[in-house]
């Protein structure tokens, strides 16, 4: 929930009008208006008085906008990752097409294609296990922005391992139809 409905929210439990608490921490009832309507944000001086109006923690007060600044700064990561591997995927492949007609540069191509997906995975896997995370699924990444812990997965390894099956997969029958054709 964000500040400014847990404001409203607070305020209408309390039975206070935007004047009484606009009085209370000493704004104007315009303020609360516009906090409310989340066209601004309040002050921490204000948030403090405000959570001590409604014998809330602060905490509990910005709690909802904390947790949705946490879900997009991961859904940034989750993008650049994502973004990063397919670029390098696409790359693979242009450079097997290219190449196609030079059985050594194919080769080359295909090998040096090979070693960038293995070190993406790599990669991939160092940066999550360096932030202290497994998150490997959607349904992971759920899990651990709802609860805060990690959903225990037996299966971790053997992702990563099908990553790389998958990858060499792929390139193995680009290679095959670009030598048939």
């Amino acid at each position: 929930m964000q500040v400014s409905q847990q404001i409203k929210k607070l305020r209408l439990q309390h039975q206070f009008s935007q004047d009484d608490v606009a009085d209370r921490i000493h704004v104007s009832r315009q303020t609360i208006s516009n906090w409310e309507n989340d066209h601004n944000y309040p002050d921490i001086q204000s948030l403090l008085l405000m959570a001590d109006l409604y014998h809330v923690k602060l905490d509990d007060l910005v709690r909802g906008d904390l947790d949705e600044i946490q879900t997009k700064k991961l859904q940034r990561m989750v993008l650049k990752d994502t973004i990063l591997r397919f670029s390098i995927l696409i790359v693979y492949f242009i450079a097997m097409f290219l190449t196609r007609n030079n059985l050594t540069l194919y080769f080359w191509s295909w090998l040096i294609g090979l070693a960038l997906t293995i070190a993406t995975i790599y990669f991939g896997s160092k940066r999550q296990r360096q932030m202290g995370l497994k998150l490997q699924t959607y349904h992971d990444i759920v899990y651990y922005l709802k609860t805060g812990q990690l959903l225990d997965s037996q299966f971790a390894k053997r992702r990563t391992i099908m990553e790389l099956g998958i990858a060499i997969l792929i390139g193995t029958a680009f290679a095959a139809i670009s030598i048939i054709n």
